[in-house]
């Protein structure tokens, strides 16, 4: 048996015996607004039952980064901006508003009285959860010796990427060892402080010269003072382990060489969504901390923290980074803390939560919601449930366009029946873990999804010369039966791959476009006449897909058992029942080989017994609800017949369902 085939089976051995992680399993992104009162942060991560860290840090003031972990204690908490000494609460945790306890779902909050660094009503705070868990995080406590060197076990289970040692009994620095210091050669006789902006340093008191094993590391006598306590944090690399075939990696401690010019580009092999920097050959830079749930958007304003310093996060207008599938690219030229021409920089990166590294979807709304504006002004106006990575929205009973939104281009809009270019919109926030946007009355509607392996989003440019073909990696990790790509840079269709196209043939010949009634056509150079893998799709020379320099994103769905359903169906002189496998809440459905526009139907609007109510996404028109255009069943869906858009006899239809 090839090693490919083993690990799958490994993988779903894995799943059956319930030992399949994901990044959503070990890692948490969270963001949260202080209430002043106590309330619990329930980011899925289980602390109490595993253990591990939480990174937290008030992202509107001058406060210190406050870190605590289940194996200290939670009334313990150190600072990563100072050498300072471990604090301990001066109460419990309902006085002081810390951490008041860790849980199975993530940590509670205590009330405040005084302190800005957990849960200041009205302030704004950012949270990263690391969850103790094989190849990826692991937690060592010790008491010095005073002797030269001591050896001190681990639980990480394969050699570290990079350790973080702190004296906790006393003032002292953040040391931390990188396997990319030293150019990657003896990094073992180097280190860098976490709390300072300076450079790498070569010194045998710290680790000793001695290389970490997959069960062990030393300490020297700079970290090993007699009767002072400490705490190393450790973090693996690159071990292929997690996702829901067990063999993605989910997190990277690399280097690469700054050049000095826009564009460069970081292969770390997989979509980040949490990212550390730091220039190793340059004083004065800082530990930039970029994160996708507070802003990074693609040719946008990027927002940074750092660990060295407790400033409030900045964005200094610039975009500093630009995430993609296998990593990310520098945006900012000949910058000293980012990208400085010849100088080399570290990293830690940890993977975005897509159908790649997430364990596998099983209910619909963990992925998919709608729901209607709540008119306050705070954000979310839309409530999901999950964090959003792209979303539909309009007022259902007006004429009104279709608006576009995504995490990846927050800040804009797209509409999708015109083909007008990509616009501002302030209102277009994602700075939340349960919804998304502001400002919006109960009159909208919006549709909201989330990446995992029934839906990616990707964005690129096209290359020059246009007359090029490209192939463009994704993170579905399965192969996109629908792609919708739009050019966010000039005006232009919305041109739509199905697997239904053609009926079924070839349908990467084809194209049809989202904005427009028009039926299928044979459009060979949108997808170059080449069908999607489950790593990469391809788009052809020209305008509508890869014309060179200008931006696009691109919207790619696949069936998932149980929760999304891709397909297609004849026409017939009487109704139709289409399987899906599960009871869809939506649809969108479009006769491929006539003209009719893309109709919608919804159970929030309404779609069951009698008249339904109708949208299209081609058109502005106001929803309608005229006639019985079928109904969701426990399994699929019916159409009925008499309406040309949806069902009839001779022509085909593609279609997208969703649980």
């Amino acid at each position: 048996m090839d090693p490919s085939s083993l690990k799958i089976l490994q993988g779903a051995a894995g799943a059956a015996g319930g030992d399949v992680i994901g990044v959503e399993d070990v890692f948490k992104n969270y963001v949260y607004e202080g209430t002043g009162s106590a309330h619990s942060i329930n980011n899925g991560i289980d602390l109490s039952g595993e253990g591990g860290m939480v990174w937290a840090k008030n992202r509107g003031t001058g406060n210190d980064h406050n870190i605590v972990d289940t194996v200290r204690g939670r009334t313990k908490y150190l600072i990563s901006n100072t050498n300072g000494v471990e604090q301990t609460e001066a109460g419990n945790g309902s006085t002081v508003g810390r951490v008041d306890s860790f849980s199975n779902n993530g940590f509670n909050l205590g009330a405040t009285v005084y302190d800005a660094g957990w849960n200041k009503n009205g302030d704004k705070y950012v949270s990263w959860a690391f969850r103790k868990a094989e190849k990826f995080f692991d937690i060592v406590t010790y008491t010095g010796d005073g002797n030269s060197s001591k050896t001190l076990s681990h639980s990480l289970g394969s050699i570290p990427g990079c350790m973080l040692v702190k004296c906790t009994s006393h003032s002292d620095s953040w040391y931390v060892y990188h396997r990319k210091l030293d150019s990657g050669n003896q990094p073992e006789t180097h280190y860098i402080q976490l709390n300072s902006t300076g450079t790498e340093y070569d010194d045998v008191g710290i680790w000793n010269d001695y290389a970490p094993t997959a069960s062990n590391f030393q300490v020297g006598v700079d970290v090993n003072t007699n009767g002072r306590t400490y705490v190393v944090y450790l973090l693996a690399h690159e071990e292929a382990e997690f996702g829901p075939n067990s063999d993605q990696k989910i997190i990277s401690c690399g280097s690469y060489e700054g050049t000095g010019s826009t564009g460069l580009e970081v292969n770390v092999g997989f979509e980040s969504q949490w990212l550390m920097i730091k220039n190793i050959d340059r004083a004065n830079t800082g530990w930039f901390i970029f994160d996708s749930m507070r802003a990074l958007p693609v040719g946008g304003v990027d927002l940074a923290l750092f660990a060295d310093s407790n400033s409030s996060e900045t964005g200094w207008g610039s975009e500093w980074i630009d995430l993609n599938a296998t990593g990310f690219s520098l945006r900012m030229s000949n910058n000293d803390d980012t990208n400085k021409n010849g100088d080399t920089y570290i990293y830690i990166a940890i993977a975005a939560e897509t159908g790649k590294t997430m364990k596998a979807i099983e209910t619909g709304s963990d992925v998919f919601a709608m729901d209607t504006g709540n008119g306050s002004g705070v954000i979310p106006a839309f409530t999901s449930g999950f964090p959003v990575d792209f979303a539909f929205g309009r007022k259902p009973a007006s004429a009104e366009d279709w608006y576009t939104w995504g995490r990846l281009i927050q800040g804009k809009k797209l509409f999708v029946n015109t083909t007008a270019t990509e616009s501002n919109d302030g209102a277009a926030v994602f700075d939340w873990n349960t919804g998304f946007n502001n400002n919006y009355p109960s009159t909208y509607q919006s549709w909201m999804w989330k990446r995992h392996a029934g839906f990616d989003v990707v964005t690129y440019t096209g290359v020059n010369p246009s007359s090029d073909a490209q192939s463009i990696q994704h993170s579905l990790g399965k192969i996109p039966e629908m792609m919708i790509i739009k050019k966010r840079s000039g005006t232009g269709g919305w041109n739509v791959y199905h697997k239904g196209l053609n009926g079924g043939t070839n349908p990467e010949q084809y194209s049809i476009q989202l904005n427009s009634s028009s039926a299928e056509g044979q459009y060979a150079t949108d997808f170059n006449n080449t069908a999607p893998t489950s790593t990469h799709f391809t788009v052809g020379p020209g305008n509508s897909t890869n014309h060179h320099f200008q931006n696009y994103i691109a919207f790619l769905f696949a069936s998932v058992n149980g929760v999304s359903s891709v397909g297609s169906y004849d026409g017939s002189n009487s109704t139709v029942t289409v399987p899906t496998s599960f009871q869809p809440r939506f649809v969108i459905i479009k006769r491929a080989t006539g003209v009719g526009q893309w109709t919608v139907f919804d159970t929030t609007r309404g779609w069951g017994s009698g008249n339904d109510q109708l949208l299209e996404l081609s058109d502005d028109a106001a929803q309608s609800n005229s006639y019985d255009a079928g109904a969701p069943t426990p399994t699929g869906f019916t159409v009925t017949s008499g309406q040309s858009a949806i069902n009839n006899n001779g022509d085909k239809y593609i279609y997208y369902a969703h649980a």
